[in-house]
């Protein structure tokens, strides 16, 4: 019987590179799905910040150009199949778009590189190019979060009709709701699809600008987020949705709230080596003397009737501080 091929596309995936929670998932549940049986394929950019060491045994499974609106655009599918994974790994390289020192943000100025809709597009249409080149047509397409967004959307456009992907079907999963790849209207013409589908309410048009994730909502085949509770939240209101509360609702048939896991292999008291004393539900001892490490390191008093909290994130509002801040 023939494993279903799955393609994982992400903007980042461990141990390669990481910003956020999202690299953390990237690394741990393709690798799940494949012990379960499946066929998985990550892909992610080539980004300058990859250390060499991991990708001293990536072999070039492709080369071309990408024939774009903004001219034929040199570009390389690297793949990665390391011994001891379960999963293999495809990087789009191109040195104009990828090979520099952040995934995102220029260092320089600490802002969103102006270039990142060429990026993402490229990333997007390189791998649409490239998988028939390597003769691997996926079963199924998740893409996530907005970087990978056009990959949904091209499928069901620009290469619906090429038969290499006639029983390819395509996840979006929203990982952070705001964050949506919201560009000037002059970036759909490096979208190179017809100009009729840019329009008010349209499957692109967000507030005169076009926005990458809403094509991939309005597209994709299913529409998944982290949890069933955020998969309402984001429909309740313009506030939680982030102005794509009404597109959500009307693919609520299609959209589905599965629950983020942690990979018990590497988060387990009993197995973790980063802690000083290791616990279990057996033995509890151990938390109580981790607990009182911590406060001896950070200099806190130690109190046993005053709860000890961590909070391991970004310090951003969305994230909740002002919460902690009103009950301290």
């Amino acid at each position: 019987m023939e494993h279903l091929k799955v393609l994982f596309a992400t903007p980042e995936v461990l141990p390669f590179a990481k910003t956020g929670g999202l690299a953390d998932v990237s690394g741990t549940l393709p690798r799940v799905l494949a012990e379960d049986g499946l066929s998985v394929v990550v892909a992610s950019p080539l980004y300058g910040a990859i250390p060499p060491s991991l990708l001293a045994e990536a072999v070039v499974a492709a080369e071309w150009k990408v024939d774009w609106p903004l001219g034929p655009e040199p570009v390389r599918l690297l793949r990665l199949a390391p011994e001891d994974s379960t999963v293999t790994y495809l990087f789009v390289d191109s040195k104009r778009y990828f090979s520099r020192p952040s995934l995102y943000r220029d260092p320089a100025t600490g802002r969103d590189y102006v270039d990142n809709d060429e990026r993402y597009i490229l990333f997007c249409r390189a791998l649409l190019e490239g998988l028939p080149r390597l003769g691997w047509a996926p079963d199924v397409v998740q893409a996530n979060d907005w970087q990978t967004a056009l990959l949904p959307t091209y499928l069901a456009t620009r290469f619906k009709d090429d038969p290499f992907y006639a029983r390819t079907r395509s996840m979006i999963t929203i990982h952070n709701m705001p964050f949506q790849g919201q560009f000037p209207a002059s970036t759909f013409e490096k979208l190179d699809l017809p100009e009729a589908l840019f329009y008010p309410t349209g499957p692109f048009e967000f507030w005169g600008d076009v926005n990458f994730l809403k094509s991939a909502i309005w597209y994709a085949d299913v529409v998944t987020t982290v949890s069933e509770r955020y998969a309402q939240e984001i429909q309740s209101s313009p506030v939680d949705g982030a102005g794509l509360d009404g597109v959500l609702k009307g693919r609520a048939d299609h959209l589905f709230g599965i629950l983020n896991g942690v990979d018990y292999g590497v988060w387990s008291p009993e197995k973790d080596q980063r802690i000083p004393y290791r616990y279990s539900v057996a033995n509890l001892s151990g938390k109580r003397n981790n607990r009182v490490e911590l406060i001896n390191r950070i200099g806190l008093p130690l109190r046993d009737n005053v709860p000890l909290i961590g909070m391991i994130t970004r310090l951003s509002e969305q994230k909740g501080f002002d919460l902690i801040e009103k009950a301290a």
